[in-house]
């Protein structure tokens, strides 16, 4: 079938589960995806600009204080029209381990890994499109 263009689905790993020690003392009872920058958490801006493109779900993977990490994400997950799931993990996988226990998640979509304790204004539908364009 010529011309047929087929539609990958976009999913996204948001790394999340690390403790911040070089963050200490905002660290000492905040995860720090949750650490706010201005009034808002870290985690906040990244699901904000994953707005910004059209994706399937996202993955979050959580550790250090998973629960308020957890709570976080319950009482705000209707503000966006993508699934949102937790993975929790016991013992910190790393990220190549994180990406590898979840990859049946990941299996024919086409996938974005973000460090959601980074923290950019970029337009992650430009380096999207980019990325689609090129192939």
């Amino acid at each position: 079938m010529k011309g047929l263009i087929v539609k990958k689905k976009t999913r996204v790993l948001l790394l999340a589960a690390g403790r911040g020690t070089r963050l200490y003392p905002l660290t000492n009872f905040t995860p720090k995806c949750l650490v706010k920058i201005g009034n808002k958490p870290l985690l906040k801006y990244w699901l904000d600009n994953l707005s910004s493109i059209n994706i399937d779900s996202v993955l979050i993977n959580t550790h250090y204080m998973a629960d308020r990490v957890k709570s976080f994400i319950e009482s705000i997950k209707n503000d966006y029209s993508f699934r949102i799931i937790i993975a929790n993990e016991r013992e910190l996988l790393g990220t190549a381990g994180t990406l590898v226990h979840n990859l049946e998640f990941f299996r024919d979509c086409r996938t974005l890994l973000i460090h959601a304790d980074n923290f950019t204004e970029f337009n992650l539908k430009l380096l999207l499109d980019a990325h689609i364009k090129k192939k």
